[in-house]
């Protein structure tokens, strides 16, 4: 990345996989960070010993559900004045897809976790897509 001068893609689950420590990461690569994929590693292996199902099953969780402490990430990005895009990536699996009442409970909390970690004032909220309702 520093030799062809390119950005990076900070991706906290995939730190986790490699077994990484979130913070130490993060300060290496934080000069060429420009975006940031917040998610979460579960600590359990999966049930089931189908291909695909260990991903599917055990990466990219809501930020409470699983290994890494992702609210000391999300100040130190703040602290850093970080002002690229935070992006959840989460399963649908984690998110309760199938069930209207429960994907709307996770989203509303993934909002309310960065609200919660990201100092008052250093958030921007982004406009609503043209479209989108609210």
């Amino acid at each position: 990345a520093e030799q062809h001068d390119l950005d990076i893609t900070f991706d906290a689950c995939h730190a986790a996989i490699q077994r990484l420590d979130l913070l130490e990461a993060y300060a290496l690569l934080r000069p060429r960070v420009a975006n940031v994929h917040l998610s979460n590693l579960s600590p359990n292996g999966p049930p089931l010993s189908f291909p695909y199902a260990g991903p599917l099953l055990t990466e990219h969780r809501v930020p409470e559900d699983g290994l890494l402490d992702l609210a000391p990430f999300v100040r130190r990005l703040a602290a850093d004045g970080y002002q690229g895009p935070l992006t959840y990536e989460i399963s649908p699996l984690a998110l309760r897809f199938w069930s209207p009442t429960r994907l709307r409970q996770r989203l509303v909390s993934l909002v309310a976790f960065v609200g919660r970690h990201w100092p008052q004032g250093r958030c921007r909220e982004q406009p609503p897509a043209r479209g989108a309702s609210a």
